[in-house]
Parts: structure tokens; sequence; C-alpha cells
């Protein structure tokens, strides 16, 4: 099978990185910690935090900047690309005020509601259809579950990819931009 990463995986970066903004190449500074939060089914959370940073970085990280964060140590290497969702700026009286700036992984597209129906489709045809439709790149374990109605109606994509997931006793997850629709064993 497909190697899944740990369920409650907390990954404290000490190691060799690289971390850009590609809308900003001129951004070279290094991150006083990186940590990155990755549990099974939710997105990947990479958390940035910097002791100064330019008030110009600060206001130009917005919303919805992408960044890349590439990362190697002895016994492991990833990559997470993904966007920023908010910075969290200390308050004027902490002694340290520092910025955190809080990224989201490419999964996070799919949060998005929609009304569609699916019908006479596979859980992987679905699967493959949703993943695409965010410009992600699905690995999809073929399942010969079908459904003759799939709504959407009040679910993200997001919500409904691991709605049919569990159903079929699979698992979600993405990984840098791939989003993967295996089986859990």
């Amino acid at each position: 099978g497909y190697l899944m990463r740990d369920p409650e995986l907390q990954n404290r970066i000490s190691s060799k990185y690289n971390l850009t903004f590609p809308d900003f190449p001129s951004f070279d500074r290094r991150a006083t910690k990186a940590t990155l939060v990755q549990k099974m089914g939710s997105h990947d959370i990479l958390n940035l935090y910097f002791a100064r940073l330019s008030p110009f970085f600060l206001s130009v990280l917005a919303t919805g900047v992408p960044v890349r964060f590439t990362w190697s140590n002895d016994k492991t290497n990833g990559e997470f690309i993904g966007y920023v969702s908010h910075v969290e700026v200390a308050t004027e009286r902490a002694i340290e005020r520092g910025s955190t700036i809080v990224c989201v992984g490419a999964t996070y597209v799919l949060k998005e509601r929609a009304s569609k129906i699916w019908q006479n489709k596979t859980a992987s045809q679905v699967a493959y259809e949703i993943i695409k439709s965010a410009k992600l790149t699905p690995v999809v374990t073929p399942h010969d579950t079908q459904f003759d109605n799939l709504s959407l109606a009040g679910h993200s994509y997001w919500e409904k990819l691991n709605e049919i997931a569990e159903r079929i006793g699979y698992a979600v997850q993405g990984i840098g931009s791939t989003v993967h629709f295996h089986p859990l064993d």
C-alpha cells in the first residue's frame, strides 16, 4: 500500500529547510521556529514563527499567498505546499514581539461548498473528480462501490471526500499538492 503519514504526527523541524513565497522571491528570512502539524483527514498546518519580521513582509503576507516549504533531516524529508491563512502578531506588551505566519496545506481549497450531484459513479470516480476539480493531483486506489445518487448539498468537497472514504473503509490525505484516497490498512 501507500505510505500514509502518522495520524498524529507533529514535526518540530529543526533540520535543513527551505522556505519560499513564490510571489515574493526576495523573501530570505529564516523562521526562528517551524512546526508542521499533520493529522489524517485534516489539512496540514505549517506554523512559522519569526522573532522579527519587517512591517513590509507582515503587510504582504496576506491570506491566500502561496508558500512552499521543503525540509529534510536524517530520517525523512518532505514538502509542504499551501497558502498563508493568517498572521498572528504578539501583542505590544509581549516581551518578545514575534509573529507567527500560519499556513494551510493545498487541500484547503477543497473547503469550498457547492451544489453537485453525482449519478452512477463509483466512490473512486467521485473522489478523483473532486480532487481534480481543485487542481490537485489525485492518487486514488479504485473501489467498485457505486452510488446511484451522491449529493454535495451542505457539505464542502473536503467533508464529502472524507465521508465517502469513511463509508468504504478508506482514508484521505493531502501530501504536498497530491491527495491520496486509499484503503485504511
